[in-house]
């Protein structure tokens, strides 16, 4: 069902791939999704927080991604300015602050993520999405 639920997500969400980085399984594996990731891309005319924010309202759970780069938490900047960080580090600080991740729990159901899909379509129509493309 996890996998179920993640090709549905990747259907919903290739067509905006022009804004996220979509999720891809390594080459030979078959994966049982935790989690659908997504990555704003550089460029997109929204961040991650104007889509959390609005998949939220619609009431559709979103989760941070909880790893990244751990040196941005306010426990470790004692060890190296955060400036040095972000230059040294730009991909995890990408991640750190533009991934958000959606659910593939075996419980959701397949009309849930049609409601997703028409979620992300609203989205869309907010010209948010498409004032890129």
């Amino acid at each position: 069902l996890r996998r179920r639920n993640y090709k549905l997500l990747y259907k919903i969400f290739k067509k905006y791939s022009d804004c996220f980085v979509l999720p891809e399984a390594t080459k030979n594996s078959n994966p049982s999704w935790f989690a659908f990731p997504l990555t704003i891309r550089d460029g997109s005319p929204f961040s991650r927080w104007d889509f959390v924010n609005f998949l939220e309202d619609a009431k559709i759970q979103t989760r941070q991604y909880f790893g990244g780069n751990i040196m941005l938490n306010p426990g470790y900047t004692h060890l190296i300015d955060s400036k040095k960080v972000i230059e040294d580090y730009p991909v995890s600080r990408k991640i750190t602050t533009d991934t958000l991740f959606l659910g593939t729990s075996p419980v959701l159901e397949e009309e849930q993520l049609q409601y997703v899909e028409l979620q992300v379509h609203k989205f869309n129509e907010k010209d948010l999405v498409s004032s890129i493309k």
